[in-house]
């Protein structure tokens, strides 16, 4: 099968006729027994999740990240003429900053189990930019022993074209999101400040009548 085929199967595999089950997930959330429909995203709106999501990612992008090569005398020294210090340290990309853009990827892995971005390269085939792409838009197919990600249902792409960064993975391959793993007790959560919202917009009163003959 020609690499053209081979991209054509891959992306009829991954057409909307029968949405796979990260796509309808990704688009109706996760159900819980509460009532309360969750996703990554909705799962934000709880104070104590937003508050985890952000000091940790905001910490990750915070630390110094750099490139090393390594001496022939076993000692090692910052190596800035690389390629990937600019892209690691400085700018991933003409948008963002070093620090945005590991606390985009931090923040996905975080609340979708992955955290995507392309990698550009220039006509050397080095590294040349770095953009985050939606967690929610990308599937991972394998096909014949190879494995490609398949981003907004038409784009195929190469294990080689993405940087991935995976929360706990089962199979090593796919990161489990942390929200959608807790989404009854997140579920509950948000049930319950509906319910007390509700109470209090009605200035603490019961509804309902009681009588008695």
């Amino acid at each position: 099968m020609s690499e053209t085929e081979k991209t054509n199967e891959v992306e009829e595999r991954a057409g909307l006729g029968n949405p796979p089950e990260w796509l309808q997930g990704a688009l109706i959330g996760s159900p819980t027994s509460s009532g309360v429909t969750v996703t990554p995203d909705s799962a934000l709106s709880i104070t104590a999740v937003y508050a985890a999501v952000r000091v940790i990612a905001e910490t990750l992008a915070a630390l110094p990240l750099k490139v090393y090569k390594d001496n022939s005398d076993g000692t090692r020294q910052e190596f800035r003429e690389n390629t990937l210090w600019r892209l690691l340290h400085d700018e991933p990309n003409t948008e963002m900053s070093s620090y945005t853009f590991r606390e985009v990827m931090t923040g996905n892995a975080l609340t979708h189990g992955n955290g995507y971005a392309e990698i550009v390269r220039d006509g050397a085939g080095r590294p040349a930019e770095l953009w985050p792409l939606l967690p929610d838009n990308m599937q991972i197919q394998v096909d014949g022993g190879e494995l490609f990600y398949v981003y907004d249902q038409r784009v195929v792409l190469k294990p080689s074209q993405i940087l991935h960064i995976k929360s706990y993975s089962s199979d090593g391959v796919i990161g489990k999101s942390p929200i959608r793993l807790a989404r009854e007790a997140l579920g509950l959560t948000v049930a319950a400040e509906k319910m007390g919202g509700d109470r209090f917009s009605n200035a603490a009163h019961p509804g309902g009548v009681l009588e008695h003959p």
